[in-house]
């Protein structure tokens, strides 16, 4: 008998916190960057028309600052990717948990063995397994979201070098647009989330999905 078996909702509940530790990380980095930004141009006006902080200077610490903070992006990049994979598991453990397992009934154990002992279905082939057996296909626009993520974490994780360019938008538009995604696969309009991160939504994956 296979035990431990997982459920939608705890791979679902995984997948959020996920997404917001990226959120964190993204936010965070930016509200410091803002507050430097912010604190070098309060230094500039009480300097009585003395310059202390040039354009040029602001521009290469502005540099520094984004070049330090890649490997915390990087991080981040890499928790929205695994949430990703424990959404889409999610979504496939409501039909089954067994449509997870890679392996031939033949080479079913004998004993009681947790579910976690058994080898699962690699990423890559998660979106064309949920999309085949749960009742609604998400849009036809997460397949690509979902490659350039996934692509992109597999070149932090196994370049020497690893991405570069990585800002806190591109990471809080990623998050929002996946828990768009994950969280209503039926809609097929388009997505709130889209087109803008407004602060008001800082909490949105906080609430569970519907």
């Amino acid at each position: 008998m296979i035990t431990d078996l997982p459920t939608a909702d705890t791979f679902k509940a995984r997948s959020i916190n996920l997404l917001n530790l990226a959120w964190e990380v993204a936010l965070s980095i930016q509200i410091q960057h803002d507050q430097a930004i912010a604190e070098a141009a309060a230094h500039n006006a009480e300097s009585e028309g003395n310059v202390v902080w040039t354009e040029d200077d602001l521009k290469r610490q502005t540099e520094t600052f984004w070049k330090r903070s890649q490997a915390e992006l990087q991080n981040a990049h890499s928790l929205i990717h695994q949430a990703i994979e424990l959404g889409l598991k999610s979504l496939i453990c409501e039909v089954s948990p067994f449509l997870l397992i890679v392996r031939e009934a033949r080479d079913y154990p004998t004993q009681d063995t947790p579910f976690a002992k058994f080898r699962t279905i690699d990423a890559a082939d998660l979106l064309r397994v949920a999309n085949s057996v749960c009742a609604t296909r998400l849009p036809d626009d997460f397949e690509p979201l979902w490659t350039t993520i996934r692509e992109a974490r597999n070149v932090n994780m196994h370049s020497v070098k690893g991405g570069d360019g990585l800002k806190p938008d591109e990471l809080v538009r990623n998050i929002l647009l996946v828990h768009d995604y994950l969280s209503r696969p039926s809609t097929k309009q388009g997505m709130p989330w889209r087109n803008s991160c407004r602060a008001e939504t800082s909490m949105a994956c906080r609430s569970g999905w519907s």
